[in-house]
């Protein structure tokens, strides 16, 4: 019987490790490509001054040939790591480093590209800001550009959180604008999601309400964010964009316009009783710190901190989403007041029913 890929690429893996060779081959998961890891010295350009796990395209492909050149590949620059005799010229010949052009370069033409395929708004400037130049913005820019530099820098993000993932994403996306392979950046994503954030860490509702309490000396903007947060599930940015025509007229229809991440759309409060609780018809909108979506949001976020709020702004969006749940709220519809699509929602948060939720969406098809 034919061996799969996997599993020859799992058996050499295994010889390679028996004889400690320190060098190992990889075949990312849905590419039919091949690459070689090891600690291998810094390559030209790089801020490292050691050796270091790094990843090296064969340019191979996955099949039983590939792997089996692959495999005296690994054996061959094991054999140069312990003689001292690796050098990365003999192994990457035609190694790309783009007339030693310079980050700072680089990240200026993928800006341009970027912005160039999108009209610049304060929603696309946010996602630039948030998505990429808050990663960019921390690269040594005078460095030539190389994947090695691109990996160290992913490197210094802590493992398996939004900030890693999103670094990997941004700097990949930096990569394969210049030429390189993303794929060892890829590798370093990690595992991370919302469930990061579990049920057990949300404020239920009694919570909500003494956080809202406890608020009484905190200004006005503050405590009228916090409620309508808690009762809306909107994101922080999302207060600065409202549409409150229907809610100052007696409605509990509040409107986000179409100038913040997901467009307009409806929201309605899963508690109404929030609304007069939480005195939410007093508007107290906050002062803009920014013309940015993150602006916005970092404005919210550091009136809780001050205040001592016990839990980021997104705390309450997430408790209304798994309040929605609990309460028997059509998924599709709770999607679509969150500002998402369905799979996103559902992938998100779907996860968090109990068995005893579970049971009362039973009883309420079936009756009895």
């Amino acid at each position: 019987m034919m061996k799969t890929p996997e599993t020859l690429v799992k058996e050499l893996n295994q010889r390679l490790k028996d004889g400690r060779v320190g060098v190992t081959i990889w075949l990312q998961p849905g590419r039919n490509k091949l690459y070689l890891r090891g600690n291998f010295p810094p390559k030209q350009g790089s801020p490292q001054t050691l050796p270091h796990r790094q990843a090296l395209t064969l340019d191979l492909p996955a099949n039983e040939t590939g792997i089996k050149v692959a495999f005296n590949r690994a054996k061959e620059m094991g054999s140069q790591l312990t003689q001292g005799k690796f050098k990365w010229e003999t192994h990457l010949p035609t190694e790309k480093t783009h007339s030693h052009q310079t980050i700072e370069a680089w990240v200026e033409k993928f800006e341009a590209s970027y912005f160039g395929k999108r009209k610049r708004t304060p929603k696309t400037q946010t996602t630039w800001d948030g998505d990429y130049w808050m990663v960019y913005r921390t690269l040594t820019r005078s460095h030539v550009l190389t994947l090695d530099v691109l990996t160290t820098a992913a490197l210094s993000s802590e493992p398996d959180t939004r900030t890693r993932q999103r670094f990997c994403m941004a700097l990949g996306a930096l990569a394969r604008f210049a030429g390189l392979d993303p794929a060892p950046l890829t590798e370093l994503r990690g595992n991370y999601g919302n469930a990061s954030t579990m049920p057990r860490e949300l404020p239920s509702d009694d919570q909500v309400i003494e956080g809202w309490q406890n608020l009484s000396h905190a200004p006005a903007w503050v405590r009228w964010s916090f409620g309508m947060m808690a009762a809306y599930g909107i994101r922080p940015h999302e207060l600065f964009s409202l549409d409150l025509e229907d809610f100052l007229g007696g409605s509990d229809r509040v409107r986000v316009t179409g100038d913040t991440k997901t467009g307009q759309r409806l929201v309605l409060p899963l508690q109404r009783e929030w609304v007069t609780l939480f005195q939410l018809r007093q508007i107290a909108l906050p002062a803009s710190n920014g013309k940015t979506n993150q602006a916005r949001g970092e404005k919210i976020s550091e009136g809780f901190k001050y205040w001592s709020v016990p839990y980021p702004p997104y705390h309450l969006r997430h408790a209304w989403a798994v309040r929605a749940i609990r309460v028997g709220l059509e998924s599709s519809v709770a999607a679509r007041m969150m500002g998402y699509s369905l799979t996103v929602h559902n992938r998100s948060y779907q996860k968090w029913s109990s068995e005893a939720d579970l049971e009362r969406a039973y009883q309420r098809v079936i009756g009895g």
